[in-house]
């Protein structure tokens, strides 16, 4: 950890994670874990930090401090696959406590900057109920267009970024969606997916 700040390695935010991550685990208050992160200066600027700030805040019921970090995240450059979970966590939250237009825009969002996001089925059918509510009617139109429109390959490629997340190995997934490169493909398309779960794994890692 010392080396990581010493050298200002973008990786001492994990190490940050992984010492509030021990210290739950060894039984501290949520309020300890929050309390460290609001005076660590690094938290300003990482969204890792942030991301996990508004974890903890959620945890402890303080709903609107979590989105409002999430919504601070968003803006300090995450990563491919951060970004899609935050807009889309924040979206279901807004969702469930009636701010109908934030979710619908959180939604939009992640379609205009992740177009590769493989389920695009299942966002449009969130946007949809959303579209309705707002009288979008245009936008209603539109989700009901791509419904209809996403194809079994969406879903095949939806399958192959839950795999991955689950932990399923390359070699294996390529049998699985009978691949004969070995999962040379695979690897291809999916590396970035691969890199970003394994940081996202590492926020649960405790020793």
């Amino acid at each position: 950890h010392t080396e990581l700040e010493r050298r200002q390695d973008p990786l001492v935010a994990w190490s940050y994670v992984r010492v509030v991550n021990q210290e739950l685990a060894a039984g501290a208050d949520l309020a300890d874990g929050i309390s460290f992160l609001e005076q660590l200066p690094l938290t300003k600027r990482s969204a890792v930090l942030r991301e996990k700030l508004a974890d903890l805040y959620w945890a402890r019921k303080k709903l609107s401090d979590a989105m409002d970090q999430e919504e601070l995240a968003l803006k300090l450059d995450p990563s491919p696959q951060q970004k899609i979970r935050l807009l889309r966590t924040l979206a279901q939250r807004r969702a469930m406590y009636g701010a109908d237009q934030s979710a619908f825009d959180c939604y939009q969002k992640l379609l205009q900057e992740c177009p590769d996001y493989p389920d695009l089925l299942g966002i449009y059918q969130k946007l949809l109920p959303l579209a309705q509510k707002l009288g979008k009617k245009e936008e209603a139109a539109r989700c009901e267009r791509e419904i209809k429109r996403l194809t079994p390959h969406d879903l095949r490629h939806l399958f192959a970024t839950r795999a991955i997340e689950c932990g399923v190995d390359i070699k294996t997934l390529a049998e699985w969606l009978d691949h004969k490169d070995g999962g040379a493909l695979l690897l291809k398309r999916y590396a970035h997916l691969r890199a970003d779960h394994s940081h996202a794994m590492a926020k649960r890692l405790t020793w």
